[in-house]
């Protein structure tokens, strides 16, 4: 009893007593590649080149020739003015104080709605999320997403009800930062303005709304500048290579139905009977969409020449409305559940179905006792802001590392719910 009233004494306790079971988790994945003889340095450092460029950024070298946004190598920059053995542990250290800002964010975000219990029991099963625990350890991108998407959401709500100018300043500045890091947060605006329009009667978020429409465009146009005189060409467009990203999830989701494998094909490869075989190099599935990309890309060319990449997913969704069909309703379960490993996949796959319900119960009572459509209105629409993105483009397991603390939280009132019922049949036969 001591023990539950010290760990719910207050919101800030609460957090801290999650921080410090993910904190183990991270230190005890740390324990086992080391005691295991794993290159845990690669594990730690390899990405998709933010690291290597921050390396860069320490040293005053702005113009690398690289197309990824400053943002990231900018917080990674100083893990350079340390011991490069110092490196690993420096960047999970970021990580952490990542993590430990979401937490935070999260129990300041929902003060209204969810108890010390239901925040406790949020932020624990949110910690527990095999996407959540895999990207928080490699440090991925999506997990400083997700931070500047929490200050977007929470200042964008002090705002809203009490309008100090500095509340909206942070928010807006949360959000064209991670323009910066990576261009996910682009249609964001959209939903918002077109919800605010369409369900909301607050004139303030309409306003917002415009205002961050017309921000996130600058920022999007000013973080291509970069990139453009970065590598010193002319090739960066509007399109910025999202084109070939569309195309490569059309063919992996051609692949997944052609050979009934649930996965990337990135580690687990996949597998052809002779019927399906395309060749040596198809045979190798980690390569097969990147060949298969090239087989398409080289004929479409010999018939269009000089169309612009856009035409080709157009060209390539007419010849295959199939794919395009199975691509529109399969990208949400790509984008919760789909891994390197299939049998990661199928895992995943279950547990997104358990983590939805109980979210959706979770809001489902606490509308029916606070009410306030507005809130969740915001913060759906942002979040699936965020998804459209992906749903349009490529989607990946780990992309939505960046929506999962400000959905899953709102596990916390069933999960609650359900421990009650239990304790109480448990009561009931004693």
């Amino acid at each position: 009893m001591l023990t539950k009233e010290l760990i719910f004494r207050n919101r800030q306790f609460v957090v801290l007593s999650v921080f410090v079971m993910q904190l183990f988790i991270m230190l005890s994945i740390l324990t086992f590649l080391i005691i295991s003889g794993r290159n845990y340095a690669d594990y730690l450092l390899r990405d998709d080149g933010y690291y290597k460029l921050s390396g860069s950024f320490a040293k005053g070298i702005f113009n690398s020739g690289s197309v990824i946004g400053p943002g990231l190598p900018l917080i990674y920059a100083p893990v350079h003015f340390f011991n490069e053995n110092l490196h690993p542990f420096i960047r999970l250290f970021i990580s952490q104080i990542a993590v430990l800002i979401i937490l935070l964010t999260l129990s300041e975000l929902t003060v209204k709605y969810l108890d010390s219990h239901q925040l406790f029991w949020g932020l624990l099963i949110l910690i527990i999320h095999p996407v959540f625990i895999q990207w928080t350890f490699r440090t991925s991108v999506d997990l400083f997403l997700s931070v500047f998407l929490g200050i977007f959401i929470l200042y964008l709500f002090k705002f809203l009800n009490k309008p100090k100018i500095h509340f909206i300043l942070i928010s807006f500045f949360a959000f064209m930062y991670a323009i910066f890091t990576r261009p996910s947060f682009i249609f964001i605006p959209f939903i918002l303005l077109f919800v605010s329009f369409i369900f909301l009667k607050n004139k303030r978020i309409k306003v917002i709304s415009l205002i961050l429409l017309i921000l996130s465009t600058i920022c999007f146009y000013a973080n291509n500048y970069y990139l453009k005189s970065n590598i010193g060409s002319k090739q960066i467009t509007s399109d910025a290579g999202r084109s070939i990203t569309v195309l490569q999830n059309l063919i992996m989701t051609e692949t997944i139905l052609e050979t009934g494998q649930f996965h990337k094909g990135t580690i687990d490869q996949y597998r052809f009977n002779d019927s399906q075989s395309l060749g040596n190099d198809f045979q190798k599935g980690v390569e097969h969409i990147d060949a298969k990309i090239s087989e398409f890309t080289v004929d479409y060319k010999k018939t269009y020449p000089d169309r612009h990449f856009s035409h080709m997913i157009f060209y390539y969704v007419k010849e295959h409305p199939g794919v395009f069909l199975a691509k529109i309703f399969l990208c949400p379960v790509f984008f919760f559940a789909l891994s390197s490993r299939e049998i990661v996949s199928y895992l995943l796959l279950i547990i997104t179905s358990i983590y939805l319900i109980l979210t959706w119960k979770g809001i489902k009572s606490i509308l029916l006792k606070e009410k306030d459509k507005q809130f969740f209105l915001i913060i759906l629409s942002v979040l699936f802001g965020y998804f459209l993105l992906h749903w349009m483009t490529h989607a990946y397991s780990r992309y939505s590392l960046v929506i999962l603390p400000y959905l899953y939280i709102w596990t916390g009132p069933q999960v609650v719910n359900l421990i009650m019922k239990i304790k109480n049949k448990f009561r009931i036969k004693v």
